[in-house]
């Protein structure tokens, strides 16, 4: 079975065979697969490869970032666990030292963490204790806020902002 993007293009192709203008050709296609399913514009690209004798209906490799994405690396990160969040967070002040030693030395190094179990294990809150580093609590997820919206903290959040 052919994808569906290929069938349009497929009806696109016939349309313009037929003589029809680009725009006529999405009306129709927006009327008999639903509205909005194709612009006025996609039709008049596509009108424009077939004038130029282009009659290839597949996608075109494009440049740009690979898709190639390693499903494994994905699923290693989300099995992390306590004792490699610990070595992460060690090699993470190691750079910091190194790299800005100035604020390395400082007091309050302040980490935005979510509620994964990693973050919460007993483990990594003694590591991120030892190092000196204070954890910025996240505020009770809801679907209507954002975390980091100003104009919704909560009045214990501005306050350990200002300490």
């Amino acid at each position: 079975m052919e994808s569906p993007k290929l069938h349009i293009r497929h009806v696109m192709l016939w349309e313009f065979k037929q003589g029809n203008s680009a725009k006529t050709t999405a009306e129709k296609i927006c009327r008999v697969y639903g509205e909005g399913l194709i612009t006025d514009r996609a039709v008049r690209n596509w009108f424009v490869k077939f004038r130029f004798g282009d009659m290839t209906l597949k996608d075109e490799s494009r440049a740009g970032r690979s898709t190639d994405f390693d499903d494994n690396l994905l699923k290693a990160a989300l099995e992390q666990t306590p004792h490699q969040y610990v070595q992460q967070l060690q090699r993470v002040q190691e750079k910091f030292r190194e790299k800005r030693p100035v604020l390395a030395n400082r007091k309050n190094v302040i980490l935005l963490l979510n509620d994964a179990r990693p973050h919460t294990e007993k483990v990594s809150q003694q590591k991120i204790l030892e190092f000196g580093w204070s954890i910025l609590p996240n505020l009770p997820y809801s679907p209507d806020l954002a975390p980091t919206d100003s104009t919704t903290f909560s009045v214990p959040y501005k306050q350990f902002l200002m300490e």
